[in-house]
């Protein structure tokens, strides 16, 4: 390799290549700044919340996510069929960040907060019982993608959760946390 083929390799202008890397982690940093807003993970969690009816929907709804999500837990690593991305907790969210958003404004979201956590433990209880009632444990039905047959003894279809009161519980709750992000903004 002679000099001139290592010098067409080079940059032509290094400060300018400095500049765009430093423009790249400026603005990386405004994302993270943004995303760790407390008003803005409220709003995220408004949005999960938003998606709860969505994943009980399907012939076989993992309802570990949908509680995880709904969870008074801080954000962990969920496995499964691959690893998901942290799962802030729509409760967790509510009870620490309402606090640090009402104690930097001074509004008095208190019993909002209180009645969205209650109504979000609400919904947890559904799903969850909806999850211990699960068919899995029980003999008799049918694996994913098997179609059961008329025969004595054959497997029967798996009953599917009923999202009707899960719906209608989620959409008084993201009433509440409307009220609630209202009174924050």
């Amino acid at each position: 390799m002679c000099s001139s083929d290592l010098g067409s390799s080079l940059p032509i202008a290094p400060v300018l290549a400095q500049t765009e890397v430093q423009a790249a982690v400026a603005a990386r940093e405004a994302a993270e700044a943004a995303e760790r807003d407390p008003l803005n993970r409220l709003k995220r969690a408004r949005a999960t919340l938003a998606t709860v009816p969505e994943g009980l929907i399907g012939e076989n709804p993992d309802l570990g996510v949908v509680r995880a999500a709904l969870a008074p837990t801080p954000p962990q690593r969920i496995a499964g069929a691959r690893w998901e991305k942290s799962v802030e907790g729509v409760a967790y969210a509510v009870r620490t960040y309402t606090k640090e958003v009402a104690l930097k404004d001074g509004a008095d979201v208190g019993p909002l907060r209180a009645q969205l956590l209650a109504q979000i433990k609400d919904i947890d209880q559904v799903v969850y019982a909806s999850q211990a009632k699960s068919p899995s444990a029980v003999s008799g039905y049918c694996a994913p993608g098997v179609v059961p047959r008329d025969e004595p003894g054959a497997c029967k279809v798996k009953p599917s959760i009923d999202v009707a009161p899960v719906k209608a519980k989620v959409d008084a709750a993201l009433k509440v946390f409307d009220s609630l992000l209202a009174s924050l903004a």
